[in-house]
């Protein structure tokens, strides 16, 4: 859990940062923090329903792959 609340410190400090920041770059590193935290709980999300109904992980799956 406190890995958790490190990782929403972060992204809202980051947010923070990019909403003042007046380089012409920042709203497109905004939006790419976005879509990143979105694209994040979609995965999560099916993977804990995979987990739920069929008892298999695909992370899971892809780690033991990387660390074999």
């Amino acid at each position: 859990m406190l890995l958790k609340l490190l990782f929403v410190a972060l992204l809202v400090i980051n947010f923070y940062v990019l909403n003042n920041c007046r380089h012409e770059i920042a709203p497109y590193l905004k939006e790419g923090l976005k879509s990143s935290v979105t694209i994040l709980g979609i995965v999560l999300t099916a993977n804990n329903i995979l987990v739920g109904l069929y008892d298999w992980s695909f992370l899971g799956s892809m780690i033991t792959i990387l660390n074999a």
